[in-house]
């Protein structure tokens, strides 16, 4: 799934967990009953920056920081060859 960086540029809940190569991160974005990464990469010419959707997933009450914490360590290991 894409969206343009826009659609999140306001949020309070928005967080940059890796800087890549080539000007592209990764953010998470935390909601009520959900988080989701998204790879955000850079814009080119006058049209805003692309973000695709890494991962989705449902947060428990009891277990938010466990769940949030597993699936970075997860995400951050697929992309550790293009850690800037």
């Amino acid at each position: 799934m894409k969206t343009t960086l826009a659609k999140f540029r306001y949020l309070a809940n928005r967080k940059e967990i890796a800087k890549l190569e080539g000007m592209k991160s990764i953010m998470r974005i935390e909601y009520l009953r959900k988080a989701e990464w998204w790879l955000v990469l850079p814009a080119v010419g006058d049209s805003d920056s692309v973000c695709v959707l890494i991962r989705r997933v449902r947060l428990a009450k009891c277990y938010r920081k466990d769940t949030i914490s597993y699936e970075e360590r997860q995400i951050l290991s697929q992309y550790a060859d293009r850690l800037a």
